[in-house]
């Protein structure tokens, strides 16, 4: 393939790593401290992920993460309630009464809510849109596709179904990036884990810079 077709595919997935990996800085108490990756007290921080990818036409994205469809991505609780990623009504209607956080963010220049439960958030924008969920309590899982992840299962679960993305892991994380009607997505499913393998943190939704 030549390289410009290779630039042309792999240019949103480019775009979507990068938003993902940007190194959060973050100022406290007058100093400057750069993280590798940042998962802070503030929700919408947490958000940000690092990963710094080859260059695209040095190994195409498409041949380094697998993709899956982001209308087969869904939460759920171990009492069976189900949320498929849809309007803050259904999220709510799935897990119940959530605590509630307002907070508008520089990135987008618009106002973000935030919905916290014990090991599980969402992000939504003001139309009630669903943006970003994070998982961290066993509690809940990941449908992808047909399978379902949580904190505290081995990555290795994870080699079969996305053989590509697991192979390209790097220390702590996997990515998959999300598609939908054959079309990639500027937005990513990352999992993190423990150095035993096991998953520690499920996030996924669109990247917004």
């Amino acid at each position: 393939m030549p390289k410009i077709s290779v630039l042309l595919i792999c240019y949103p997935l480019l775009v979507c790593l990068l938003a993902c990996g940007r190194k959060k800085q973050t100022k406290t108490r007058g100093d400057e401290q750069p993280a590798k990756f940042a998962i802070l007290d503030s929700m919408p921080a947490r958000h940000m992920i690092s990963l710094k990818p080859p260059a695209p036409d040095t190994i195409p994205y498409t041949d380094m993460f697998d993709n899956i469809r982001a209308d087969s991505i869904a939460v759920g609780n171990n009492n069976g309630n189900v949320y498929s990623t849809g309007s803050v009504e259904s999220f709510l209607a799935a897990f119940g009464p959530a605590k509630e956080k307002r907070i508008f963010s520089e990135m987008v220049d618009e106002m973000r809510i935030f919905y916290e439960l014990d090991g599980l958030d969402a992000e939504f924008d003001t139309a009630g849109n669903n943006r970003n969920i994070n998982i961290t309590n066993p509690a809940f899982k990941m449908r992808l596709g047909r399978h379902w992840y949580k904190p505290g299962d081995h990555i290795s679960m994870l080699a079969k179904q996305f053989p590509k993305s697991y192979k390209s892991r790097d220390d702590n994380r996997i990515y998959i990036i999300m598609s939908l009607h054959g079309v990639f997505l500027d937005a990513c499913v990352a999992i993190f884990y423990d150095e035993n393998g096991k998953i520690t943190w499920l996030t996924s939704g669109a990247n917004e810079s």
